[in-house]
Order: structure tokens, then C-alpha cells, then sequence
């Protein structure tokens, strides 16, 4: 009996990544250029407004603001680092990841967070379900389900890019939801609402979905984005970039539920004679003297009007650290720079990318453990929430160097695969991200 159930669910799986491939080979062409050549026309804004409250609308009433503000703004308790001065008196801190001496407020603080920037909604979600379970009481449950409800009758088409951004948001909501809430019924907890939201929110994801040509439509925001604020052109053959793949299990890629595609590249500071020698002789973090560069880019997946998921060359986030050129001395270190997608941004102004940036003096959270990639995790010894500046949460997993390269940090366990070189106009990741969710139950909960 075993080997049966084993036999129809492998069966199952190897279904629904048929279907799935049949449709990705279809549609891989919408989106598998970016090198940095946007169209000579500046795309007109959405709408206009200085509030940062207006994300997706100046009305801030407007039935997706509403939907918004109800899945990402929160206010939460914070402790702060000392390299903020205004949360003295700090005290010593022992509770963090990989920084034994750092120092935070004794006092807590109320902080605000409105939540446009590269995040997933109903947080804090790592070894929690506080952020999950604010969106079943009320009054937030009541409000969220009138602002989905008249985001369905509503009788206006929005244009694509405002679709695609909200359909993000809206599939990483009904993700969240699928994966907290209990699947058996119990007097307890007869989970009546979690079936209400998710039905709404299907039918809205649904409603959203571009048709290919409308895909193919969306302008790459990071190449808008290269031409505006002079980002590295990580998508060009001409570049010295190179898309790398060591492992093709990448934690970042299951923080995001298989919705977004991590995607590793790295430049050398000088183009090599075999590329492929170059990236292998990397293993155990030898020859960083050579690497002037890493990137990590973060895109977006979407489902078409044909429950297919497609890539889709919106990009949510960027994270380089430039090597310092030491001229081959020891130790090497290196400076960060962040990208955050805003959509407020992005929709008040197409042409520019929506990317918001970030140096390493910009307030981060620390994070729990080394997978834990989600937004505002409270710290258990601190009971709250910690604000630390971007290096120092970076730090926590790249050290104080900022060097270690993980997709280099986890190659110890025999057999070593050789590193490949992925073809970046192909999507290769994006696409073989693709078929991974479609095998997940999150996801065919949401086609059924």
C-alpha cells in the first residue's frame, strides 16, 4: 500500500510539472531579454502623489491602498543598536546571531512601518504566526475582506504593471495564510476564516493575471534602473557578469515560497580565459582576490491568465558587495550597496526602476537564524524586534568582512557538484524555480 500511495503521489508530481513545462517553453519568451536598452519613451506615471501612504493609488480609500495597508503596515516593538543615539542607555546583548559583542537599548520603542520596500506581507512570519493571525481578527478581518470584495467588483481595469505588482503581494498573502493555518478542523479552531480569505484572494490573483502579451508588455525595471541610477549592468553579455549555480536548493528561494527566483552573479576584476575554471576555482572561498564583485538579484514570478507561472522581469530586489582591491593582500573585505523595490515608486515613476537604495548605515532588523531572510523578526532574548544598520544584519550571515559567499559555504557535503554558468537571457533559474512551485500543494490550492 505504501509503495502505491508513493507511486500515484510521484505520479502526480511529474503531472503537474508536464503541464507546467508545456506552458513555461510557451512563454519563456516573454522575458528573456534584459540587457539595458529600455525604450526611448518615459512611461507615464500611474497616478501622482507625495504621501508614502498612497502605494497603489493617490485616493488613499482606494480598495488596493486598503488591501495594502492591511497586510504590510505594522507597528511593533523595537529595540535599537547602539549606532543609533537615540536609544540610549544601551545595554550588552548576547542574543544574536554571530555578534557576540553587540550592544541595544534597555528601553523599547514603538516603530512603524508602512511596509512598501522588498518584504512579504502578514510579517513577522519566521517560527511565528503573529503577523498571520493579525489579519483574522477583527476589525482587521472585516476590513480586509470589504477591500478584496470591492477590489472584485470593481468594473475599471488597471494597467498591467499595477496588476503585477498586486498580484505579488495578494499570492504571497495567500501563501502565508495556506502554510499557517491548521488543515484539519477542530472545535478550537474551525478555520472559517482562513477559507474565506483565501478563497477571495484566489479569486482576485485570478482576476489580476496578465495574458502573455501583457507580460511580454512590462518594461525591466532593472534595466530602467541601470540607465537612471547608474546600477551595474548585471543582465548585459557585454558586462563581465556571470550567473552562477552551485546547489540548486537556495534558501532564499524557500523564504519566498518559490514565488521569486534568487538569482547569484559575480564579476571578476579581470574576464577570464575559461570562465567555467574561473568560477570552480572559488570552492572553500580561495582566489577572492580575484572576484571584484557579487550579486544577488531577487525576481518576481507571475500566473498568467492561464494558471501557468511565468517569469516576470520585475525585480524586487538587488544586493551587491564590491571586493576591496587589496592588490592581493589578506584579509579582503567589502562594501554593500541594496536595491528595494518600491511600488509606490515604481508606478508614480515607470521609467525609473522603483528601486529604493540602501548603503550600510541604513536601519535593518536583525534576523533569528541563518534561513531566517523574512522582515521585523522579534528577537527572543530582546522581546522585540532589534534595528541594527544594514552591514551589521549582513554581517550575521557574511561575516564582518562581508566575503563569505554562501552559495561557496555549504559545498563540504560529498558528492561536490561541479559550479554552473547559467545563460541569463535564458531565465534559466527563474524557470526551473517555476516548476518547483507548481509542484507544491500552496500552489495548486490556488489553481483548483
Amino acid at each position: 500500500m505504501r509503495t502505491l500511495l508513493f507511486t500515484m503521489k510521484r505520479m502526480g508530481e511529474i503531472f503537474w510539472a508536464l503541464i507546467l513545462a508545456l506552458g513555461l517553453f510557451a512563454n519563456s519568451s516573454c522575458v528573456s531579454e534584459y540587457e539595458a536598452h529600455p525604450p526611448n519613451t518615459t512611461p507615464q506615471p500611474l497616478f501622482t502623489s507625495d504621501d508614502l501612504r498612497a502605494v497603489y493609488a493617490a485616493d488613499l480609500n482606494d480598495s488596493w491602498n486598503r488591501i495594502f495597508r492591511l497586510l504590510f503596515t505594522r507597528t511593533a516593538r523595537v529595540r535599537m543598536s547602539r549606532d543609533f543615539p537615540q536609544g540610549a542607555p544601551f545595554v550588552a546583548f548576547s542574543g544574536a546571531m554571530a555578534l557576540p559583542s553587540l550592544k541595544i537599548s534597555r528601553s523599547v520603542f514603538e516603530r512603524t512601518e508602512i511596509g512598501d520596500r522588498a518584504i512579504d506581507p502578514l510579517y513577522p512570519s519566521f517560527l511565528t504566526d503573529v503577523g498571520y493571525k493579525q489579519i483574522l481578527t477583527d476589525p482587521a478581518f472585516a476590513e480586509f475582506k470589504q477591500a478584496v470584495t470591492d477590489a472584485l467588483n470593481e468594473s475599471k481595469s488597471r494597467p498591467p504593471l499595477a496588476r503585477a505588482l498586486m498580484q505579488s503581494d495578494l499570492w504571497a498573502a495567500f501563501d502565508s495564510i495556506f502554510r499557517f493555518y491548521p488543515k484539519e478542523v477542530t472545535a478550537h479552531h474551525p478555520h472559517e476564516r482562513e477559507e474565506q480569505l483565501l478563497s477571495l484572494l484566489r479569486q482576485l490573483i485570478n482576476k489580476l493575471a496578465l495574458t502573455s502579451e501583457e507580460i511580454a508588455s512590462l518594461r525591466s525595471n532593472y534595466a530602467d534602473a541601470v540607465m537612471t541610477k547608474n546600477l551595474p549592468d548585471l543582465f548585459s553579455s557585454r558586462a563581465g557578469w556571470i550567473e552562477i549555480e552551485l546547489l540548486s536548493r537556495r534558501a532564499h528561494d524557500e523564504s519566498a515560497d518559490f514565488r521569486r527566483a534568487a538569482r547569484v552573479f559575480i564579476k571578476p576584476r579581470k574576464t577570464p580565459a575559461d570562465p567555467a575554471a574561473f568560477v570552480e576555482s572559488l570552492k572553500h572561498h580561495d582566489h577572492l582576490e580575484d572576484i571584484e564583485a557579487v550579486g544577488l538579484v531577487m525576481q518576481n514570478l507571475l500566473v498568467n491568465n492561464r494558471q501557468q507561472i511565468v517569469p516576470s522581469p520585475i525585480i524586487s530586489e538587488v544586493q551587491f558587495r564590491f571586493f576591496k582591491d587589496n592588490n592581493g593582500s589578506k584579509p579582503m573585505d567589502a562594501d554593500l550597496k541594496q536595491y528595494e523595490l518600491s511600488r509606490r515608486l515604481l508606478l508614480t515613476a515607470p521609467g525609473s526602476g522603483g528601486f529604493v537604495e540602501l548603503d550600510e548605515k541604513s536601519p535593518a532588523y536583525l534576523t533569528q537564524a541563518g534561513n531566517d531572510y523574512t522582515f521585523m523578526s522579534p528577537i527572543r532574548d530582546a522581546n522585540a524586534a532589534v534595528l541594527v544598520p544594514l552591514r551589521t544584519r549582513c554581517m550575521q550571515c557574511h561575516f564582518k568582512s562581508l566575503t563569505t559567499m554562501m552559495t561557496y559555504s555549504i559545498h563540504y557535503f560529498a558528492p561536490v557538484p561541479t559550479v554552473k554558468i547559467l545563460d541569463v537571457a535564458a531565465n534559466e533559474r527563474a524557470l526551473y524555480i517555476a516548476t518547483q512551485k507548481a509542484l507544491r500543494e500552496d500552489y495548486r490550492s490556488l489553481v483548483k
